[in-house]
C-alpha cells in the first residue's frame, strides 16, 4: 500500500526521507502534504437534543446522513440514542468521544472514500486521535486514499481507518475493536428515536461547512482490471475475518442493488460459513446486517420474523408485535465505504448481486 498527503484539496506528493517509522510498507512512500494540525478533530462534542441541533447547525435537513447509535446496539452503549451528522465529520474527520459510552469511541469518517468506522479506544489506553496529514493507498484519482489518524501518545503510531490498525510506529501490528452503528438520513432517525442526542462541534468556526467541496461516490462501475467491476457508490462491507490490514475477503452490498424501488427488503448473505440478515430501507437509505437464527421476509412493506410475525425495524428492533422491543445483534465488523475503497482493501470480496 502506498501513503501519500492527506488532503481532499490536493497537496505535495515528495517522498519524506529520514522518518524512522517502522511501517508495514516502504517509508519512502510517506509523503507530506496538509499539515498536521490543518484539519482537527472534535473533542468531548456538545450533545444537544434533535430540535436544538436542527437551530444550531446551518442546512441540517432530513436527507443529510448521520452514523447513528441506537440504544442497547451494544452493551457499551447507553440508553440514550445518539446521531453524528456526517456534516460534522466532514470537517473533522474523526470525533473523540469520551463519556457517553462505557469507554472512549472514535468516530471516523474518511470524504474521500467515504468510510464510516466507529473504534474502541481502549487500544491505546483512552488516548484520542488526531488526522496524521496522510493518506493510505492513494493511487489515483479513481482510488483517492484513505483517512490515517494518529495517536496522541508520547510514541506515535499511524493508524490508517480501513486498516483497523496501526501499519506505522511502535503499535505496528495493534488492532482496533470496531463498534457498530448505522448510517441514514436524518429524519427516519428522528422518527425512529424522537429522543435522540445529536453530538455536534462546539467550534462555531466550523459549522459552515467549507472545508472542501463535498465528494460524492455515485456513478458507473468502475472496471478493475480486465474482467471485474465494481460499484463507485457506497455499499455495506462485511469482512470475512478481522486483522489489522482488514482481511482480504468478505461481501460487499450495494446500495443501488439493493435499492429495487419497494420500501424494505432482506438479504441473506453467508460470511465465514455464517448466515447473515441484512435489513434495507429505502426512506432511510440504510442498510444494517445482523448475526440471528431467526428468519424474516417482507410483508405488507414490512420486514416482519417468520415465526411471530412481528414487525422489525432497519436498526434490527422490533418495533410491533410479540416480539416488540428486542434487539437483533449486529455485526460489529460491518461499515459503509465507497465500493472502490471497499475493494482496494478487501480485494478478494464477494459482490453482492441483486437475484
Amino acid at each position: 500500500m502506498v501513503v501519500v498527503a492527506c488532503d481532499s484539496e490536493g497537496g505535495g506528493s515528495e517522498p519524506r526521507e529520514g522518518s524512522g517509522l517502522d511501517c508495514t510498507f516502504p517509508v519512502e512512500f510517506l509523503n507530506e502534504g496538509a499539515n498536521r494540525g490543518e484539519i482537527t478533530p472534535v473533542n468531548n462534542p456538545a450533545l444537544l437534543g434533535a430540535s436544538e441541533a436542527e437551530e444550531i447547525l446551518p442546512a441540517f435537513s432530513g436527507t443529510d446522513r448521520v452514523i447513528a447509535f441506537p440504544p442497547s446496539f451494544h452493551s457499551s452503549y447507553p440508553s440514550t440514542p445518539l446521531a453524528v451528522p456526517l456534516d460534522v465529520l466532514f470537517e473533522s474527520e474523526v470525533m473523540n468521544l469520551d463519556a457517553w459510552a462505557r469507554r472512549p469511541l472514535a468516530i471516523t469518517f474518511c470524504p474521500l472514500t467515504s468510510s464510516t468506522l466507529v473504534f474502541d479506544r481502549e487500544a491505546i489506553n483512552g488516548a484520542r486521535f488526531e488526522i496524521s496529514g496522510l493518506l493510505l493507498n492513494n493511487n489515483n484519482e479513481d482510488h483517492p486514499g484513505n483517512l490515517v489518524m494518529v495517536d496522541t501518545d508520547e510514541e506515535e503510531s499511524l493508524w490508517p481507518q480501513m486498516s483497523l490498525g496501526a501499519v506505522c510506529g511502535p503499535d505496528r501490528g495493534t488492532r482496533l475493536t470496531t463498534l457498530p452503528a448505522i448510517e441514514m438520513q436524518w429524519a427516519r432517525w428522528k422518527e425512529l428515536y424522537p429522543n435522540t442526542k445529536v453530538a455536534i462541534d462546539g467550534d462555531k468556526s466550523r459549522r459552515s461547512g467549507q472545508r472542501a467541496t463535498k465528494r460524492g461516490m455515485e456513478g458507473e462501475p468502475l472496471q478493475l482490471g480486465s474482467h471485474r467491476e465494481v460499484p463507485l457508490g457506497r455499499v455495506l462491507g462485511i469482512p470475512s475475518r478481522e486483522r489489522v490490514g482488514g482481511g482480504t475477503g468478505g461481501v460487499a452490498i450495494p446500495f443501488e442493488d439493493l435499492d429495487d424501488g419497494t420500501p424494505v427488503r432482506v438479504v441473506e448473505v453467508t460470511v465465514n460459513r455464517e448466515p447473515i440478515v441484512v435489513f434495507w430501507e429505502r426512506a432511510a437509505r440504510a442498510a444494517m446486517a445482523f448475526r440471528t437464527a431467526s428468519s424474516f421476509s417482507v410483508q405488507n412493506e414490512n420486514i416482519v420474523d417468520d415465526r411471530t410475525q412481528s414487525v422489525w425495524a432497519v436498526d434490527g428492533r422490533a418495533i410491533e408485535g410479540a416480539r416488540q422491543g428486542e434487539r437483533l445483534a449486529p455485526i460489529e465488523s460491518a461499515y459503509i465505504a465507497a465500493g472502490r475503497a471497499w475493494f482496494d482493501f478487501q480485494p478478494d470480496s464477494e459482490l453482492w448481486e441483486s437475484p
